[in-house]
């Protein structure tokens, strides 16, 4: 509309000079185009070069975004809108962790810068459980370089988990939490759980040396690290104590199967403990050699484990019986008179020629003139069952091989007639007493043998892990005869092993531990309590193995303490597993000096690998997207 002047003269009128719009300041701009690193399509404000770097990254021969920002801050500019695009087949970078892969970790942006950043997680010393000896929380690190090429952290996320997704600690609720969680980083679940490489481990009986007085220093690396403070414990046998007797507190031998004891000498040294018992009696059990044809040979081998049990050291039971000629046989037992009876054989004149072998009696009579035959059949106690042919011995009998004595009695026998035994006697073999060795190898043999290397008995199959009986040789005095076999007699050795924790396992197996007798030994104070699968014979002994020796531990503080001279050195290094230790006294010779630790980390680092910046060439198309320059110009109106 004109203006009105209400009469002539001049007039003055201030006209405003044209102002830019107020969202469109000449002091900010926008950049669209390549950034060694940022978020993608994201227009984002940045107002320094400090903060441009830190967002995106520093100047590059493959863009000049980077350039036109450091120029516009150092005339004066105030802020600039930076959206970065990436070349076509960009990649992102990942580290996966363990396999199967439990965690996958992903920087939040593609591009090669990708590959420098790296995750450190370590162990939260608040949250290190000393009863489990795992960490129950964890301090993530996620690092990028600095202006120098060095890893530092650029975040840090304190006392997480991975283990309970419902708590708030959870790591994935930590990272991806929108307000203080990453900006570099997602962690991805697989299977999910503390990564392997911050689980601990416990080492048992790590063998660190052996005795060789008068040596007493040792200068060794464990074979694991870092070892977790506090836990190492180093044992050196001093002493070696073979089939002591033991005096059970609770429990009576030959009456109980339950006992508990105190082994004298305590401390004892770790798996070293090993009790014998006399677990019952064996006889007439049968034997087929693995070497040497019966009927034909002298020489006969049975392999380990030929006999059913262990054999305990103990000799008055122990005899190996092979049959020979018994120079009385046949013989005339018993006769019956002018008219029919029967026979008690209890009150029979013979056998003669003792022990009768099992498995050889042939007792002839005669019914309805009629030869009928009386049989014998070893059993498990040093006797036998008869039995007869016909009807010959109705109730059947027995017969004690030592003595020759029967129990039965026939049926009528004919008058006149005679009962004629037909039997092979015993060779017999015994066995000196290994005295103080219930592990003992090549155990002379003694009676019918040929005195020698081809006559002996190893108790057990190994003198380190005893599991069964061990090889029997035999050179007879005599070939024994064809059609029968080895017999022998002994006392089964039941056996008690320990484990380096304390637990013990017999053989056979122990019966069900209870709050009392707890199939356990207490290493420090020797207390054990066991359940024996049966009652051991009455008036034997329980015997032990052990060592003792010297225990050395470390005070959480890399010293060691306890059986040392302090003379020495007596550290350990606890990153690298280094002890150096001097015993009081050497230990024993040829005696493994063992380690027990726990190898811990505390932290491990994972660098990210695999981003690319694909083509390398940011296209028109990419940086003329429409619908990117609407985000731009939008982003920057509401941030005006």
């Amino acid at each position: 509309m004109a203006s009105k002047y209400p009469f002539p003269g001049v007039w003055t009128q201030r006209v405003d000079r044209p102002q830019p719009p107020r969202e469109i300041s000449p002091s900010s701009m926008a950049v669209v185009g390549f950034t060694t690193k940022g978020p993608v399509n994201v227009p984002t404000r940045v107002s320094s070069w400090n903060e441009f770097v830190d967002a995106f990254g520093g100047l590059t021969d493959d863009s000049m975004v980077p350039m036109t920002g450091f120029q516009f801050y150092e005339n004066g500019g105030q802020y600039i809108y930076v959206n970065r695009v990436v070349p076509a087949g960009s990649l992102t970078a990942s580290i996966v962790i363990d396999a199967p892969t439990k965690w996958t970790v992903n920087h939040l942006y593609p591009g090669a810068y990708g590959n420098s950043i790296a995750i450190d997680i370590a162990g939260n010393q608040a949250f290190l459980n000393r009863t489990t000896y795992a960490w129950d929380r964890f301090d993530v690190f996620v690092l990028e370089p600095d202006q120098d090429g060095n890893l530092v952290a650029s975040e840090f996320f304190e006392a997480v988990q991975f283990t309970d997704p419902s708590l708030s600690s959870y790591i994935t609720k930590i990272l991806d939490d929108p307000e203080q969680g990453s900006a570099l980083v997602q962690f991805v679940i697989g299977a999910g759980g503390t990564p392997v490489g911050l689980v601990s481990t416990t080492i048992a009986d790590e063998v660190i040396g052996v005795g060789a007085p008068p040596q007493t220093q040792f200068l060794v690396t464990l074979a694991n690290s870092p070892v977790l403070t506090s836990t190492l414990r180093i044992v050196a046998p001093e002493t070696q104590v073979d089939d002591q007797p033991q005096t059970p507190t609770l429990g009576t031998v030959g009456t109980d199967t339950n006992y508990t004891l105190t082994i004298p000498s305590a401390p004892v040294m770790d798996n070293s403990v090993r009790l014998f018992y006399q677990r019952l009696g064996i006889y007439n059990e049968a034997l087929t050699p693995d070497t040497g044809v019966i009927g034909t040979d002298t020489v006969y081998v049975f392999d380990a484990a030929t006999v059913a049990n262990p054999v305990h050291r103990e000799s008055t039971i122990f005899r190996l019986k092979y049959a020979k000629t018994a120079a009385s046989s046949p013989e005339t037992i018993g006769t019956i008179g002018g008219a029919p009876a029967t026979f008690d054989l209890s009150t029979a004149t013979g056998p003669t020629d003792l022990p009768v072998h099992p498995g050889t009696m042939s007792i002839t009579v005669t019914i309805s003139a009629a030869p009928q035959t009386i049989t014998d059949t070893p059993l498990g106690d040093g006797t036998g069952t008869l039995a007869g042919t016909g009807g010959s011995l109705p109730l059947g009998g027995t017969i004690v091989y030592a003595t020759g004595v029967m129990t039965g009695t026939t049926s009528s026998l004919d008058a006149s007639t005679n009962v004629v035994a037909t039997y092979n006697q015993s060779s017999v073999a015994t066995k000196t007493d290994p005295i103080g060795d219930n592990m003992a190898q090549d155990v002379a043999l003694a009676g019918a043998v040929v005195v020698g290397v081809t006559s002996t008995i190893d108790l057990v199959d190994s003198i380190t892990s005893p599991a069964t009986s061990g090889e029997l040789k035999i050179e007879c005095t005599s070939v024994p005869i064809l059609a029968t076999s080895f017999y022998i007699d002994y006392v089964a050795l039941g056996i008690v092993n320990d484990d380096v924790d304390g637990n013990l396992t017999g053989i056979p197996a122990l019966g069900t531990a209870t709050p009392i007798y707890t199939n356990t030994v207490d290493f420090e104070t020797g207390d054990l309590g066991m359940v024996l699968p049966n009652v051991p014979l009455a008036l034997s002994t329980i015997d032990a193995d052990y060592q003792t020796g010297q225990v050395v531990e470390d005070n959480g503080l890399g010293f060691l303490t306890g059986d040392i001279d302090p003379s020495g050195t007596n550290t350990i290094n606890y990153e690298t597993g280094a002890v150096n230790v001097t015993f009081t006294t050497a230990p024993l010779v040829g005696a493994s000096i063992l380690a027990n630790y726990v190898e811990l980390e505390d932290r491990i680092r994972w660098q990210l690998a695999g981003g690319s910046n694909g083509s390398g060439t940011i296209t028109r198309a990419e940086v003329s997207d429409p619908a990117l320059e609407l985000s731009v110009e939008a982003s920057m109106r509401s941030r005006a």
